[in-house]
């Protein structure tokens, strides 16, 4: 990284020009040409990591270095959280469209372009990285649960809801029908042995669930 006011000076003009004809070549080739991938990276790390230390200080990036990366298409300051927030009205978008929930995501999926498995999984496994208000986005999602396992429950039960609704009874058959309803029907009677005389959410859901229909979970 740049130590000094001069060397920094020095670090961002000499490379300033190439990594602006990168940003605006319309080719890979032309990109590269440019300004390398792996040196571009190195450069705008570089620049945004000086001017988070700056700040710190209280000070900031001269005025002609921050009037010249405004002239960088798609420049961020803080790509991550940019990307994150851009993610986020995807999702909300999928779930409108689709009238879906999160939790019914395959990890391999995508939607409208968009490889929105690959997200959900890299959201739980980055937890560690992520602020508190990209945690409070990612948890307002319907159906978001940090663990893949949760999922799978919340599926299964929203199935058996819908099924209820479609049917007027929850009562899927073991021995008729498609093999998705012969699924639901071992889910839902492993459900009742495994979840009867609990009181977490899972019990509570499922209890309320066969009440709606006249049916018991003791």
């Amino acid at each position: 990284a740049w130590s000094s006011g001069t060397v920094h000076e020095a670090g961002f003009w000499s490379r300033y020009g190439a990594y602006l004809q990168r940003a605006e070549a319309a080719e890979a080739d032309e990109r590269e040409k440019a300004m390398p991938s792996r040196e571009a990276t190195v450069w705008a790390n570089n620049l945004r990591g000086r001017r988070e230390d700056l700040l710190a200080q209280g000070r900031g990036l001269p005025d002609d270095q921050l009037k010249a990366m405004e002239e960088i298409p798609g420049w961020s300051w803080n790509p991550f959280h940019d990307g994150h927030t851009a993610k986020i009205r995807v999702m909300q978008q999928f779930i409108t469209a689709t009238g879906r929930t999160v939790a019914s995501v395959k990890q391999r999926e995508e939607w409208s372009g968009h490889p929105i498995g690959i997200w959900v999984n890299s959201w739980r496994t980055r937890r560690d990285t992520l602020s508190d208000s990209q945690e409070t986005d990612l948890e307002t999602l319907a159906g978001w649960t940090w663990n893949p396992r949760d999922d799978q429950w919340e599926e299964m039960f929203l199935q058996l809801t819908g099924f209820g609704t479609d049917h007027g009874h929850i009562r899927p058959s073991l021995t008729l029908g498609s093999e998705q309803e012969k699924a639901l029907a071992r889910w839902k009677r492993n459900q009742k042995n495994r979840l009867q005389g609990r009181a977490d959410a899972r019990a509570r859901a499922l209890r309320t669930l066969l009440a709606r229909y006249g049916e018991q979970l003791p």
